[in-house]
């Protein structure tokens, strides 16, 4: 069962429609309409900030994507919504995740310093995968 989790003006809910599905690609299409097929990755839930759209992620996938609208995004938010991202994976069972991004992220650097890179795409420096270790303190 996908849940529901809401930390300040941040949201995060999963995709439980056509409708909620629509509103979603919508805003990601608006976001990069040069996307391949225009569509995001398997993305299960929305982050909602403010009742509008602002990104989301794939909790189904062995790997975490995410994506977020810059302009609708801060980093007070982008914190909130991986607060949420922590603990639906640590409902869903799961005390490590891989991470995808792309070196063009405003967030690669982050990633780079305080995860260890599992590996990137042969021959090319465009994305790296990140392996995120929930840390004790959260875990039951």
């Amino acid at each position: 069962m996908k849940r529901e989790l809401d930390l300040t003006r941040v949201r995060v809910v999963p995709i439980r429609n056509e409708a909620e599905q629509a509103e979603m690609l919508n805003v990601y299409r608006t976001m990069r309409p040069d996307a391949h097929n225009g569509y995001p990755v398997a993305t299960t839930h929305m982050i909602v900030i403010d009742n509008e759209v602002a990104g989301g992620f794939c909790l189904e996938s062995p790997t975490v994507y995410w994506w977020m609208v810059p302009e609708r995004n801060t980093m007070r938010h982008s914190m909130s919504a991986f607060g949420c991202l922590e603990t639906l994976m640590l409902q869903s069972g799961r005390e490590s995740y891989l991470v995808v991004c792309e070196e063009s992220s405003s967030y690669y650097k982050v990633l780079e310093k305080r995860l260890p890179m599992v590996m990137g795409e042969e021959d090319s420096s465009n994305w790296n995968i990140f392996i995120r270790e929930i840390p004790c303190a959260l875990k039951k």
